[in-house]
């Protein structure tokens, strides 16, 4: 198989198990019991934690290993800043809408689906460079070796990346009373 092969092989996999979680929306025709979403979401969110632990959390702490006793601290610190982040944001984004709705009363704060949609897409703009970065490595080193280890991070981010579709979607088909809105703000 071609490098440019594995390549396209290796993004497309990381849209296509997006595109399938999102299309998980279509599959519930009335509203998720509450007992269902919140079993969904406890699915997703446990998926991505494993993943925050496994693949950025311990490996920054291992990075961080001259630290001695305070290599935890950047990790910590990193995990706060990105928290303290989200929450200003989800802040700022209501007064970003109201300023360009002139008529409606103001909005004070986004709504669940709204921050989990925000949340999700801030978190998929960092994986989406690292499968980048990490085919566009393995082009500057030119062993297929490297073109193999850069596929099977996509498979494994792709993996992580159907639960998260389907986190997306559900709880916006029901805000939005759409499934097809739905599955293309998850897409």
């Amino acid at each position: 198989m071609s490098k440019l092969a594995i390549t396209i092989i290796g993004i497309s996999f990381i849209f296509l198990m997006t595109t399938l979680g999102g299309a998980v929306v279509f599959l519930f025709k009335k509203n998720l019991s509450g007992k269902l979403n919140s079993l969904f979401l406890g699915f997703a969110s446990g998926l991505m934690i494993a993943a925050s632990v496994w693949s950025l959390i311990i490996p920054a702490i291992e990075q961080s290993a001259s630290y001695g006793k305070l290599s935890f601290l950047p990790a910590s610190l990193g995990i706060v800043f990105g928290a303290l982040f989200l929450v200003l944001l989800s802040q700022f984004i209501p007064y970003l809408m109201n300023r360009k709705k002139k008529n409606q009363l103001p909005q004070k704060e986004l709504s669940k689906p709204a921050k989990l949609f925000l949340a999700v897409t801030l978190h998929n703009i960092p994986e989406g460079l690292a499968v980048g970065l990490a085919f566009g490595n393995a082009f500057l080193i030119g062993e297929m070796s490297a073109f193999y280890s850069a596929l099977w991070f996509a498979i494994g981010l792709g993996i992580q990346n159907f639960p998260e579709g389907s986190a997306i979607s559900l709880p916006l088909g029901q805000s939005l009373k759409s499934s097809k809105k739905a599955f293309w703000f998850s897409v």
